[in-house]
């Protein structure tokens, strides 16, 4: 018997990061909470190095995975406003409306920012796969 997800349901978890994530943030370090997301760096246990304000038009997705299920692509952001010099390593989704953290990823290579310049995040891809058959 084969194994199959309803693309409504995997695309229901997509289209909340997509119509919810208000910010990308830059981090030093993996933020547990969006409280860590959306607090300075050095600050406590902070992770923000500098963050983009973000909407719906700035992702792509939900579609077809590459492989299976559905894929939810954020649009590279060229400019990002850097508050803290550090070194960052991971990006966070932040719903600011909701205090929500949705989700965080690391960088595909750390890189080093400095306050009052811009940085960028390249594109990313979430993918929901297909379910797996129990081994």
């Amino acid at each position: 018997m084969g194994y199959a997800d309803d693309s409504q349901a995997l695309d229901a978890k997509l289209n909340d990061l997509k119509n919810n994530t208000t910010r990308l943030v830059l981090c030093a370090g993996e933020p547990a909470n969006f409280s860590e997301a959306q607090t300075n760096f050095g600050v406590g246990s902070g992770k923000r190095l500098g963050e983009v304000t973000v909407s719906a038009a700035d992702f792509t997705g939900p579609s077809a995975g590459d492989v299976d299920g559905r894929k939810l692509v954020s649009n590279a952001q060229g400019s990002v406003p850097i508050s803290i010099d550090g070194t960052a390593d991971h990006v966070a989704w932040v719903d600011t409306v909701n205090s929500r953290l949705k989700h965080v990823r690391p960088l595909a290579a750390p890189i080093a920012v400095s306050a009052g310049q811009v940085g960028t995040i390249e594109a990313q891809t979430i993918t929901d796969r297909q379910s797996a058959a129990p081994a």
